[in-house]
This record gives structure tokens, sequence and C-alpha cells, in this order.
């Protein structure tokens, strides 16, 4: 059996963290909102890091039900109770054609009251993707560039923030780079020197020009991060607490469904700060029990659905 890699545990749990602390922060108009959003970026580095530190695909047809299932079926679910939340409730609505694209994982960010859940579609196109970056990775390797470049300049006509998918790339293509041979410690410092390197670029254009660069930003601060803490934390050395390795573990088993659920109290119509507008404390411990206890109830109603579309496509287990 594989070691546990409690390096990636605790990066997940950060990402995690980061992105919960976003929207409360957005929830009361603090600037910091801005820099938390960079967990989604390191969310993408992880899943493209670990794939492309796996094998290339025997059965792409069994890869690609696995994933399905796994992504769509939570946020399926999330999806329908926030349709039914929002036709009830919200002051918002949806029109019939983009009800039609968020069910479809075309545009799944378009709901009123979970513009969050454009994650789904990035994640899917992501999946697309990989099979196909495995295959180029074993013709010819420079090919994958222009596939970043086309997701840069169309990735957000393709979905909802496709931009993003480059992220997953770059984590793929140092997985891969690693389950090569080459060494690790080398790989991350590189990819620290030129992620911090293109940041610090951006960050002086700006302060000279006045220009927009918060995508750039994103984009390399993804990277930049994860490959510090990688390296801050190494996959040998570091040996969490008993207590902390329990909180991982339960982060590692329910972060996705945590994910799609935790926004919906927080930010908009059903918004906590809306029952209790003078205290923004109650509002943020309430957001954080809400957010676990709706992540491990949508993960444990996703999971017999789950089961079920397994047998009846047949799927294999890789």
């Amino acid at each position: 059996m594989a070691r546990k890699d409690w390096s990636i545990s605790t990066i997940r749990m950060l990402a995690m963290c980061s992105i919960m602390a976003c929207h409360l922060c957005q929830l009361y108009g603090l600037p910091a909102a801005w820099v938390l959003n960079i967990g989604v970026q390191v969310f993408l580095m992880i899943s493209g890091w670990l794939y492309g530190l796996r094998p290339d695909f025997s059965d792409i047809r069994n890869w690609y039900a696995k994933r399905l299932i796994r992504i769509c079926i939570p946020y399926w679910v999330i999806l329908t109770l926030t349709l039914i939340l929002n036709a009830l409730f919200a002051s918002r609505y949806i029109s019939i054609r983009e009800a039609i694209l968020c069910i479809s994982c075309i545009k799944s960010g378009l709901v009123p009251n979970a513009a969050h859940l454009w994650y789904v579609s990035v994640m899917l196109l992501c999946y697309l993707l990989t099979p196909a970056l495995s295959y180029l990775w074993r013709r010819k390797p420079w090919s994958i560039a222009p596939c970043c470049i086309a997701l840069l300049c169309f990735g957000n006509q393709l979905v909802s923030e496709g931009i993003w998918c480059v992220d997953y790339i770059i984590g793929f293509i140092l997985g891969r780079l690693v389950r090569e041979g080459v060494d690790e410690q080398y790989v991350l410092i590189f990819t620290v020197f030129v992620a911090g390197s293109g940041s610090l670029v951006l960050w002086v254009i700006s302060l000279q020009t006045g220009a927009s660069v918060g995508t750039g930003l994103h984009l390399l601060g993804g990277p930049l991060l994860f490959s510090l803490f990688r390296l801050l934390l190494g996959s040998e050395r570091y040996k969490p607490s008993s207590s902390l390795r329990s909180i991982l573990r339960l982060n590692d088993s329910y972060s996705y469904e945590i994910y799609l659920a935790h926004q919906l109290l927080i930010i908009g119509d059903f918004s906590l700060a809306l029952i209790f507008p003078s205290k923004p404390f109650l509002v943020i411990v309430l957001s954080i029990i809400w957010s676990l206890l709706a992540g491990i109830t949508l993960h444990k109603m996703a999971s017999p659905i789950q089961r079920f579309a397994t047998v009846l496509i047949g799927q294999r287990e890789n």
C-alpha cells in the first residue's frame, strides 16, 4: 500500500480554508478576499500534480466514467437544492437556457447564490484534457505549450473561468517530470523561482502603470504557493500529529462536497449575515459548522447514487 502523502493533504486543507475565508471576507467587503481566492488555483495544481504522477491510462472510457460520477453527481444534488431554494425564496431567477447550461455542466456557475460552482465546469474540462496531455507528453511534450496558450486565449469561452485550467496543466507537467525521475526538489525550486519572478514583474508593472494584473497573479500564484508549501512540508519529513491526521483525512474525504455546499449560507439571499447582521463572529462560526455538516451530508446523499451509477454503467476499478 502506498504511503499517505500528508503534505498534499495539508496543502489541500490550507486551500479549502483559504477559499472559505475568501468568501467570508467577500461577505464583509474585506479586500483580503481577492488574495485568499488563490486557494482555487492551488486546488487545481494539486489535481494536476497527482494525475501527472500516475501511470498512463489503460482504459480511458473507465477513467472518464469515474471522473464524471465523482464530480457530477454531488454537483447535481447541490444544484437541485439550490434551484429549489431559488425558486421558493430567492430575489433572482435563472432562465431555462441558463438552467440547461448549468445542468449540462457547460457553465456551472450561472446559478444565483451559487456562482462558485463554476469550478465544476473547469474541473470537467481539465479531466477531458488529461488523457490528451498524457498522450502528448509521451509523443511531443513541447506540444502541450500550444494547449496552454489556447486556454489562455479562449478558455473562458469554452467554460466559465476556463483559463484556470492552465494551472492544472502546470501541475500535471510538474508531476510528470517527477514521475520520470527529475529530482522533485529541483522541479519545485525552479517553479518557485519562475512563478515568483513572474509575479514580482506583474506586481511592478501594476504599480508603475496601474494595469490590472489580477488574472496573471492568480495564474502564477497557484504554482508558486503549491510548490512553496510542498518544499516547506516535504513529502518524506513531514509527519503531522495524530489529531491533525484525523482532520486531514476528514478534509480529504469531504473537501469537494464542502466546497460545493459551503457558499450557500455565506453569500447571497440565504446568507446567515441577513439573520445576524450585527454578529459577524457568530456568522463565521455558524458558516464553518454549516460547511462541514453540509459537505458531509452531501457526500452521504451522493454516495448511493454514485454506487448505483457505477453498477449501471458496468464501471471497472482502475
